[in-house]
């Protein structure tokens, strides 16, 4: 795991670049990476980096209309639908 916070970038969400240096740290390939927000802007920067973008929708905030039309690869209505997607992902 890494964090990757705006300073360390030259450029924000929806550019890719924190994600591929997340992914640089790891040494992992983007195609590795669940990135997981709650708004368009997140998921634009997962499909940029070539990473797999989770909607977080559990948050009051979340505007899942916005989040369609971004199409992210995978959906998460609870917390614990991160960790039931990553334990099925991991096994392929």
């Amino acid at each position: 795991m890494t964090v990757i916070a705006n300073d360390h970038v030259d450029h924000p969400k929806p550019s890719p670049e924190g994600l591929l240096l997340a992914a640089e740290r790891m040494k992992m390939e983007p195609s590795e990476i669940l990135f997981i927000g709650d708004s368009p802007v997140d998921i634009r920067a997962a499909h940029r980096a070539g990473a797999q973008g989770v909607a977080a929708t559990w948050d009051l905030m979340a505007n899942r209309e916005y989040l369609k039309k971004v199409e992210p690869h995978h959906w998460a209505e609870k917390p614990q639908e991160i960790w039931d997607l990553w334990t099925r992902l991991s096994k392929n």
